[in-house]
């Protein structure tokens, strides 16, 4: 009876560790789709929140990004560009740093094309945020 009991609480915690991990696959995901939603509604205060401290310390803090956000989204709206998610094809953790490939295309008056890209995330006072962006070749 013990080893019957050892056994089922082994697999409730397999099961229960398992969802924890699709949640916080779920909540990466949802990171990502909100950098490109709130890119492509040109809302660079959106934007600046999904970035981790680091990559802003790194980048001239939030009022440089933002500025140059502007001047970024200012081309993009001469241009039409718009970015689309396609599909996710791979999500790592390790530890508070997850790193998440999938393919985007870019359209605007002149391309329509596809980048494979992988974030960085870093989880910060228990939210996901982006930490380093790198186009695959």
């Amino acid at each position: 009876m013990k080893r019957m009991l050892l056994i089922l609480l082994m697999f409730a915690c397999i099961f229960s560790s398992g969802c924890i991990s699709s949640s916080d696959e779920d909540n990466v995901k949802d990171v990502v789709r909100e950098y490109y939603s709130a890119y492509n509604n040109r809302d660079s205060d959106t934007v600046i929140d999904l970035f981790s401290q680091e990559l802003l310390e790194k980048n001239g803090g939030k009022d440089t990004i933002k500025a140059n956000l502007e001047d970024l989204f200012t081309m993009a709206d001469d241009t039409e560009l718009e970015l689309k998610i396609l599909r996710f094809l791979n999500i790592r953790f390790l530890n508070e740093t997850v790193f998440i490939n999938f393919d985007v295309r870019l359209t605007d008056v002149d391309r329509n094309e596809e980048f494979n890209l992988t974030f960085k995330l870093v989880k910060e006072e228990g939210m996901w945020k982006i930490l380093e962006m790198i186009e695959e070749s």
